[in-house]
């Protein structure tokens, strides 16, 4: 399956332009607009016969903006929420992989770039959500802060994206995807044929509790629920 791996870099150098081009073009808001349905187009490089990957979406994507998070097993994971999120949204992600030749100058201009051990790039990476979420983009977080290689369904949260949506008062929107560590596990670089689901849960308003950490163990519940549920499925 490495073939895959080989198509899909193939295909983020071919949409490289329609890609990074829009932000030097508009502003964030219309960037975002025209640059994600070729984003979409990236990920949906996997689901042809060579990647063996069919990606199934469930639930419905709120049309107001938001700060959504989602559980995290594998480098698949981006892809799977790109293809399945219809409305535009910006990753949080960490700056390792914008050390690579040529994808790394693609992948900058794609996600909000931080580096999880230093403060200045925290505090960049916090008002470069503000200011995302200002021009009506959403923001997507994965509160576990690093991906999952233990054997448990999820990790304990970070509270950064409770804080967030407390300052912001914008909803918390959970995601779960169920598929990504069979298909690619954090432990294995081998692409697996399987099925990979992407479901959006209802959203959470901060006004709704009386703390960021009490939203984050609520949030946390309702996502460890759910991926029980797929798991016996």
């Amino acid at each position: 399956m490495y073939w895959a791996f080989f198509w899909f870099g193939l295909a983020m150098l071919v949409l490289a332009p329609f890609l990074v081009l829009p932000y030097y073009l508009f502003s964030k808001a219309k960037a975002a607009k025209y640059a994600w349905p070729f984003m979409r187009l990236w990920a949906a490089s996997l689901i042809f016969p060579i990647g063996g990957i069919k990606f199934k979406q469930i639930g419905s994507q709120p049309r107001h903006k938001a700060i959504y998070i989602a559980n995290h097993n594998s480098y698949l994971d981006t892809p799977a929420l790109a293809y399945c999120l219809p409305k535009e949204v910006r990753f949080l992600a960490k700056t390792d992989l914008a050390k690579f030749p040529v994808f790394g100058f693609v992948y900058k201009h794609l996600v909000i770039a931080v580096d999880r051990h230093n403060f200045r790039s925290r505090a960049f990476a916090l008002q470069e959500m503000k200011a995302w979420l200002g021009s009506n983009v959403s923001v997507l977080i994965f509160p576990e802060g690093k991906m999952n290689k233990t054997e448990s369904l999820i990790q304990e949260f970070q509270i950064g994206a409770f804080q967030l949506a407390f300052e912001t008062q914008l909803p918390i929107v959970p995601v779960v995807i169920n598929g990504t560590r069979a298909a690619l596990p954090a432990t294995h670089f081998a692409l697996r044929p399987t099925n990979i689901s992407v479901k959006v849960l209802p959203f959470f308003l901060p006004s709704e509790f009386n703390s960021p950490a009490e939203m984050m163990t609520t949030v946390r519940q309702s996502m460890l629920a759910e991926l029980e549920t797929m798991a016996k499925h």
